[in-house]
């Protein structure tokens, strides 16, 4: 199970690989279109940047990948 967290209250760290969620796009079966992305942003980049990179795309919802420290 994944432990979702709001990209509106917390960003995730720079630097950390995320899979990134925008759970409004549709998804199912019949068609190609992906709720779910992995993303890592530069280490240089701060929270509030990543925050609105990721809020432009709908991308609302975000969780660390497996295996990250």
């Amino acid at each position: 199970m994944i432990q979702w967290n709001s990209t509106k209250e917390q960003p995730p760290e720079a630097g950390k690989e995320i899979i990134a969620k925008n759970p409004l796009r549709p998804s199912g079966i019949g068609t190609a279109s992906k709720q779910c992305r992995i993303m890592k942003f530069h280490y240089s980049f701060d929270g509030e940047f990543i925050k609105n990179a990721m809020l432009e795309e709908n991308l609302t919802l975000w969780a660390y990948t497996a295996g990250e420290e």
